[in-house]
């Protein structure tokens, strides 16, 4: 699998700044990118008076709306660092002061820049495994070790058990489910009228919406130009797709962002 044209660049940057650490990356590091999805768009819609890239369901002012008996047990927490999605390389603030306890504890590691967020060390260590390792290679580990190191480097198994049938969910899920509702009447009332512009995809999730542009429009383009022209982020899905996060939005907001979205494309005929 040949690495993609972002994959490629950041290789030449590494091969003309640091060529040692390209040569000890392994075949997967070498692949991976910071791909310009969902997150990245995100970041460039920050700020905007209407953001509907990010599937967060939220009261439409960027707060979250979380299930009850969560939002109970994680009252000790601010619900916006408790519910909503983290940066990929973890908060801003978190890194910052992780990264002065290891200078205060070893002054080599000042010329380092921010350090990547994990779930744990058990975690650091199988992404440096992924990222410097390949198959068949040797790695040296004194006689005592955790026994989860055989797994870590030996096996790659994820699990993961989800449990939401607990009735104590139920009255906020009904709650949740009647907010998602009426966003989504809305919205589908507000794209059903025809404009020539949009095609809009069948939808029923209660979070998103799929719209495929007219022929001659390119998604990108558009998305660049809510942004600029309008304050609108969304989410270009492909070169021709749009898609819409409208379990983000306040309800008052979804009406102005589908005639903001028209009138983009009317000027790019």
């Amino acid at each position: 699998m040949n690495p993609s044209p972002e994959a490629q660049d950041l290789n030449k940057r590494l091969l003309a700044e640091a060529p040692q650490v390209f040569e000890a990356l392994s075949l997967l590091a070498r692949r991976a990118y910071f791909p310009k999805g969902i997150p990245y768009q995100a970041g460039q819609a920050a700020g905007c008076a209407i953001d509907a890239t990010i599937g967060q369901i939220t009261d439409g002012h960027g707060n979250p709306i979380p299930l009850a008996r969560l939002g109970e047990l994680l009252e000790g927490l601010k619900p916006k660092d408790a519910f909503l999605y983290s940066p990929i390389q973890g908060r801003p603030k978190a890194r910052q002061l992780w990264r002065e306890k290891l200078v205060k504890e070893d002054a080599r590691i000042e010329c380092i820049g921010l350090p990547v967020v994990t779930a744990g060390i058990c975690h650091a260590i199988s992404m440096a495994a992924e990222l410097f390792f390949e198959r068949g290679d040797t790695l040296l580990l004194p006689d005592l070790y955790w026994d989860n190191y055989e797994q870590i480097f030996g096996i790659s198994q994820y699990l993961m058990e989800e449990e939401l049938l607990d009735p104590r969910h139920d009255e906020s899920f009904e709650a949740m489910r009647q907010i998602l509702e009426r966003r989504y009447r809305i919205l589908k009332n507000a794209l059903s009228k025809p404009t020539g512009q949009w095609i809009v995809y069948p939808f029923n999730a209660g979070c998103f919406c799929l719209l495929e542009l007219r022929s001659g429009l390119h998604a990108e383009d558009v998305r660049q130009r809510l942004i600029t022209e309008e304050s609108v982020g969304v989410v270009n899905q492909s070169d021709r797709h749009i898609r819409l996060a409208f379990c983000s939005l306040r309800e008052a907001a979804i009406e102005p962002l589908v005639a903001a979205l028209e009138r983009v494309c009317r000027k790019m005929k």
